[in-house]
């Protein structure tokens, strides 16, 4: 079995379980693959398998649009079930308090974050928090996609961190993709249909002064927070791009 068969292989697999993040990965990845096959001398000089490749790429770049789609119209689901609203110094807010009852479960498999701000140190303590928390209440989480945007001060630190965090989640047997992009809001999106929208992001808790308690003994309960707005909508599932 050669690479392309196994990228192929490893896709309907995962689109078949609902698996459409990493589905979708794939997919792309099986384009780039056929695309540069596609024109190899071999390739462009024999007619009937010139066509088979172009049948084979316009049958992956439909699906991949598909999936695509679907993940939008999920994203955009405005069948609001929750709003949480975190006024200034709360505490008693940590993501397992505010948000365990929905990011919980065998059933979810995958997990999309848009993330407005992944720079400082403290972004990142929030972050690593954040998986943790996730790891903890779904065992069966598998892949996760995240998307921020690119520091504007220090790239080089920004990378390594973010390279820190994949290689963590990778130990626990979760792959994570990282993509740089223009994030308008920060947002979760979980297989199960759930979209999660907070006005900070991840970053709603106030600093630490030195005379709070460890963070590492009390995870981030007891830290004060900034006034935030969480809105929680319930959108289709991705095992329903089937219906």
């Amino acid at each position: 079995m050669n690479k392309t068969e196994e990228l192929v292989n490893m896709a309907i697999k995962c689109d078949n379980a609902g698996r459409l993040l990493e589905a979708h990965l794939l997919y792309t990845n099986i384009l780039g693959k056929l695309l540069q096959d596609s024109n190899c001398d071999a390739v462009l000089k024999d007619k009937e398998m010139h066509q088979s490749f172009a049948q084979h790429i316009q049958s992956y770049v439909q699906r991949s649009e598909h999936i695509e789609k679907h993940l939008k119209e999920i994203s955009r689901s405005r069948n609001v079930v929750d709003y949480i609203f975190i006024e200034n110094d709360d505490t008693n807010c940590g993501y397992e308090t505010i948000l365990g009852k929905y990011l919980k479960g065998d059933k979810i498999k995958e997990l999309l974050l848009e993330e407005t701000r992944l720079e400082s140190d403290s972004d990142f303590e929030e972050a690593h928090d954040f998986f943790e928390f996730v790891c903890r209440r779904c065992k069966k989480l598998k892949f996760i996609k995240l998307i921020t945007q690119k520091s504007k001060t220090n790239t080089e630190k920004q990378f390594e961190q973010l390279e820190q965090l994949r290689e963590e989640l990778s130990r626990k047997d979760i792959d994570m993709i990282i993509s740089f992009n223009d994030v308008v809001g920060a947002k979760i999106l979980v297989n199960t249909g759930y979209v999660i929208r907070i006005d900070r992001g991840l970053h709603f808790y106030q600093p630490a002064n030195k005379h709070s308690s460890s963070k590492k003994a009390h995870g981030y309960s007891n830290r004060k927070c900034n006034a935030t707005c969480i809105e929680i909508a319930l959108g289709a599932t991705f095992m329903d791009i089937y219906d």
